[in-house]
């Protein structure tokens, strides 16, 4: 998902879809209110992507966009991921208004790269594994994904747990970098070469590049 290229190499297209959860396994209900075990988010997820995938055809862009922003917030801690992506440090850094800006255009900018990536998504090669306790509330799902243009990838999910229940957090993809450490370094080198404003509008105008293609 890189901030200035927009490519889907085969990385990035593995990464959209682990990271929007396919999944192929026995439905999943998620009471309202009822913490959930961090591979029933990854199953539940995965299943509410594929009917996404599928309803999306008949939306139009508002819709699509509502839709998408909706999945997300459920199964994503969007703020947490954002703020992680500047680096804690810097995000405490800035005013909270800056932290409100940036959390809002970064997200903005990962509803639209799923809106843009969601006919490319495969439901079918996609399977939930084991799951590994970590500290400090974290967990990880490691699962398995196998599609005509990524070939097989072993994923793991980052979860944490907050008071709204298990949330994602971070992926790795065959035991490599983290994607938010990828996404980190790309956000800080836009940071360091332009700024907190430029950061920003290089957020908004490739959100709007998105939209449009």
């Amino acid at each position: 998902m890189a901030l200035v290229s927009g490519t889907l190499s085969r990385r990035s297209f593995v990464a959209a879809v682990a990271a929007t959860g396919f999944a192929v396994s026995a439905p999943v209900a998620i009471a309202a209110g009822t913490p959930a075990k961090p591979a029933e988010i990854v199953a539940a997820l995965g299943q509410d992507l594929g009917k996404l995938a599928g309803d999306s055809k008949a939306m139009n862009g508002a819709q699509r966009l509502d839709a998408v922003s909706d999945l997300l917030h459920r199964y994503f801690d969007l703020p947490k991921i954002a703020a992680n992506t500047i680096g804690a440090r810097r995000f405490r850094g800035l005013s909270e208004s800056q932290q409100a800006d940036f959390v809002e255009a970064y997200t903005r900018f990962t509803v639209a790269s799923y809106i843009r990536r969601l006919p490319q998504f495969d439901a079918t090669g996609f399977a939930v594994g084991a799951v590994n306790d970590g500290p400090s509330g974290l967990a990880a799902v490691r699962a398995t994904y196998s599609g005509p243009q990524s070939g097989q990838s072993v994923l793991d999910f980052v979860l944490t747990d907050t008071p709204n229940g298990y949330r994602i957090v971070d992926l790795r993809i065959d035991g490599d970098i983290s994607e938010l450490a990828v996404r980190r370094a790309e956000v800080s080198k836009v940071l360091d070469d332009k700024g907190f404003d430029g950061l920003i509008a290089l957020l908004r105008d490739r959100t709007a590049a998105l939209s449009e293609g």
